[in-house]
């Protein structure tokens, strides 16, 4: 793999493993508001969540929708949509139908309105809504996979990079979610309607990336410019911060556009650390969509019948939570599921090679 790609590759498998610690923080949160808590809080677990929000799934969705392209534009599978929609589909229906409810079981801050409401405004997905969502994208852009192929070869179209980037994707993301704000869909099934149109301009944003890539992978080099893209972020950041109890409407501008900044940003940090090629990130690699999978379900149950019973530090809490999430889930990956053809299957949607 192209070690440009082999570092974006890298940056997805990051972006998805930090949801164990995203969603372990949510245990500790000050007044949490999450399917299990802890009565100790701590307002820096706040923080701490709000800031991976601020740039998380912004930088996900771009990288989905470059691979969506690359994978597209190199053949690599025969029939992009039906594979696209086998890898997320499969996974969601296997994990969110038997794998969630018990995890929404044990989730005792949760409750649940009866079976209509439970499947069919989608109150089984838990974590999964993003891949749901993914689908969603798969299916409604397909149309501009030709069109996002054919590259302009150049490094001079940065300015259009920063434009798409930095004023139109958050500008547009801004504008959806106020449209969504006035007509209230509501959850269906495995659609996340909120969500679905907050990130669609950054799955098309990536799909637009693929096209400029060499532009795309020229901005991406640590520089001044990357500096001054941080510095944006984290003063849109504060701004959203400093609003945040009384202005809702410039709070979510702010954060909005911090999550443009702080997205590219952690995209060109990710991408220079995971550049290199080792056995290990490839390991991590390769299990980064089971441990996306089962970490919810992992840190609910192991809390709810095991933590919880204990009064330990909540740091120390937090870090065996964290800890065991990702060594069970990643040793399960390559311990059972690898060796499975049954389970290689319902948790990534393709049969396992054979040799």
């Amino acid at each position: 793999m192209n070690l440009r790609y082999h570092g974006l590759d890298y940056t997805r498998s990051v972006l998805m493993i930090i949801g164990i610690f995203f969603h372990a923080s949510l245990i500790y949160k000050y007044q949490p508001d999450w399917r299990i808590f802890n009565d100790s809080g701590n307002i820096l677990f706040n923080y701490f969540t709000d800031f991976i929000k601020s740039f998380r799934m912004e930088a996900f969705y771009i990288i989905c929708g470059f691979f969506y392209v690359l994978v597209f534009d190199r053949g690599i599978s025969k029939n992009i949509l039906r594979d696209r929609l086998s890898r997320v589909m499969i996974p969601l229906i296997f994990t969110g139908g038997i794998i969630n409810s018990v995890m929404n079981y044990y989730s005792f801050n949760e409750h649940y309105s009866g079976v209509y409401n439970y499947i069919l405004k989608g109150e089984w997905m838990g974590h999964l809504w993003f891949i749901g969502n993914l689908a969603i994208y798969y299916l409604s852009f397909y149309f501009l996979l030709t069109l996002c192929c054919k590259s302009n070869n150049a490094i001079n179209n940065k300015s259009k990079i920063y434009l798409f980037s930095f004023l139109i994707a958050p500008l547009s993301s801004i504008f959806l979610s106020g449209l969504v704000w006035i007509i209230k869909p509501e959850n269906f099934l495995f659609i996340s309607t909120r969500a679905l149109f907050d990130y669609a301009p950054y799955f098309i944003l990536g799909m637009y990336l693929y096209k400029e890539r060499d532009a795309f992978f020229e901005l991406m080099n640590i520089n001044l410019i990357m500096v001054k893209i941080i510095f944006a972020g984290a003063l849109f950041y504060s701004l959203s911060l400093l609003l945040s109890s009384t202005n809702y409407f410039l709070t979510k501008v702010f954060f909005t556009f911090s999550g443009a900044f702080f997205g590219i940003a952690s995209i060109s940090l990710l991408s220079y650390i995971g550049r290199n090629p080792s056995e290990k990130i490839k390991r991590f690699s390769d299990a980064s969509y089971t441990i996306y999978l089962l970490h919810q379900p992992v840190i609910v149950i192991f809390y709810s019948l095991i933590m919880f019973k204990y009064n330990l530090p909540i740091l120390i809490e937090f870090l065996i939570i964290c800890i065991f999430t990702l060594l069970s889930t990643f040793y399960f990956h390559h311990l059972i599921v690898k060796k499975s053809n049954i389970l290689s299957f319902l948790f990534s949607g393709k049969l396992k090679n054979r040799k």
